[in-house]
C-alpha cells in the first residue's frame, strides 16, 4: 500500500524550548479536566486533582500491508518503558522532568469495557544514545498521572489514553519533541508523519522486551478517522505492542536541524489504520502549564 523512503537522522539534535503557543481550528473539549496522581514506584495513589479547561499493552500487531519500519536510535527523546510486570512501552521527553505516555502503560484496565484500572508500578525507564547503547536508566519515577475518564468511560478508552511520567532527574538534554495541535486542513491534506518507539515485534520476529531494546521509525500518513475527531484521530504508520506511548510526529528542518512536533500518541491499532490520542489545548495545559507536577 505503502513504499515510503525512510531517513535516519543520527546527528545530535538541536534541544527545543517546548512552547506550547498554537492556533486552534477545531475546538477543544470544553469540560474541566480531573487526574488522579500515582506513586510511580509502588503504584500507589497520592491524590486527585483538577485542571480548569484552557486556551494496556496490546499485543495484536498493527502493520498496514508491508512492515517497513526502520532502526532509528537518532531521536534519543523517545524513552522506553518497563513496568514491574514485564510490559514495555514507549514514552518522550517533553520537559525537564516530565515524559509523556499512554495512560495504559502506567495503568491497566481488566478488559476494554471495564470502568475502573488496576494502578501499576514501574521498574525503569530507559534513555539510549544514537548508536543504541543505553545512556540513562531510572530506576526511581516519583508519579505518573492519568485522566479520570481512562476509567470511567465504558467501551473503549482512546479517547483519554494519555499519561505523564514524573522524575527527579534532569532530562532537559532529550527534550527534541515540541508538542502542537493537528488542524483540521492539515488532517485533510494526508501529510506525512512518523512514529518512533519500540515495538515488540517486527515482521514477525521479538525485536523488544524486558532485555532486548531496538528503537524503530516508521512513516505514513494521516488518514480518513472513523472515531472521535476532536480527541484522537488515524493514520497509517505500522505499530505493535511496545509502540503504545510513543510520539506520532511531523518533521521540519531548518538551517540544516531537525525538528520534531507531537501531534499526537500512539494508542491502538485497528484492522485498516491505527489510532493515537489527539493533542489537544486539554493536553497541552496537562503537560505544559500543570500547577501538580511535583518530582
Amino acid at each position: 500500500m505503502k513504499k515510503i523512503l525512510s531517513i535516519v537522522i543520527s546527528a545530535v539534535l538541536l534541544v527545543l524550548t517546548l512552547t506550547a503557543t498554537v492556533s486552534v481550528e477545531t475546538s477543544a473539549v470544553n469540560t474541566s479536566k480531573s487526574y488522579k496522581v500515582y506513586n510511580a514506584t509502588t503504584g500507589s495513589y497520592i491524590k486527585s486533582y483538577t485542571l480548569a479547561p484552557n486556551a494496556v499493552e496490546d499485543k495484536s500487531r498493527g502493520v498496514i500491508d508491508t512492515d517497513d519500519r526502520i532502526v532509528d536510535f537518532g531521536k534519543n527523546g523517545v524513552i522506553k518503558i518497563i513496568r514491574n510486570d514485564g510490559c514495555t512501552g514507549t514514552g518522550f521527553v517533553v520537559d525537564a522532568h516530565t515524559i509523556a505516555t499512554a495512560a495504559h502503560c502506567v495503568a491497566t484496565k481488566p478488559d476494554k469495557n471495564a470502568t475502573y484500572y488496576n494502578t501499576a508500578s514501574i521498574s525503569k525507564i530507559l534513555i539510549f544514545k544514537p548508536d543504541g547503547t543505553i545512556e540513562q536508566t531510572i530506576t526511581n519515577p516519583k508519579q505518573y498521572h492519568i485522566p479520570n475518564n481512562f476509567a470511567s468511560t465504558p467501551g473503549t478508552t482512546n479517547r483519554y489514553d494519555y499519561a505523564l511520567i514524573t522524575v527527579e532527574q534532569d532530562l532537559s538534554a532529550y527534550a527534541n519533541f515540541n508538542l502542537g495541535i493537528m488542524l483540521d486542513s492539515f488532517q485533510a491534506k494526508h501529510k506525512l508523519i512518523s512514529v518512533t518507539g519500540f515495538p515488540g515485534e517486527v515482521n514477525g520476529q521479538t525485536v523488544n522486551d524486558g532485555d532486548n531494546h531496538v528503537m524503530y521509525t516508521g512513516n505514513g500518513y494521516v488518514v480518513d478517522n472513523k472515531y472521535d475527531a476532536d480527541l484522537q484521530f488515524c493514520y497509517d504508520c505500522d505499530v505493535s505492542g511496545g509502540n503504545s506511548g510513543g510520539p506520532v510526529y511531523i518533521s521540519s528542518a531548518y538551517d540544516g536541524k531537525a525538528y520534531y512536533t507531537v501531534i499526537g500518541i500512539v494508542t491502538a491499532e485497528h484492522v485498516e489504520r491505527n489510532i493515537a490520542t489527539r493533542i489537544t489545548t486539554d493536553l497541552l495545559h496537562f503537560y505544559k502549564n500543570n500547577p501538580n507536577i511535583t518530582y
